[in-house]
């Protein structure tokens, strides 16, 4: 694998904790703007999310939720990497 090609889909790709702030932030506004902002914080939203809102999470729903999308993301990315070397050989 080409380490410039790796640097820059690093660089340009959306982060884990992206991806969990965009997540709690959708199940609790339900609004794309605060999806938005709040991806834009990342972990910092995650952070403050779990030191403000402690029974939310206490629910567990959102905990399975965000485990969930987390194992999906993971899968995804296993996905993607096992056809790009199938294509590559």
């Amino acid at each position: 694998m080409d380490p410039a090609s790796t640097t820059q889909a690093v660089k340009t790709g959306i982060s884990l904790g992206t991806v969990i702030a965009a997540i709690l932030s959708w199940d609790r506004n339900k609004s794309f703007v605060w999806i938005i902002v709040h991806g834009v914080l990342s972990w910092f939203y995650v952070i403050y999310f779990i030191f403000t809102d402690k029974q939310y999470l206490a629910a567990r729903r959102t905990f399975v939720f965000v485990v969930l999308a987390v194992l999906a993301l993971h899968v995804l990315v296993i996905i993607c990497f096992a056809v790009y070397h199938l294509l590559k050989t």
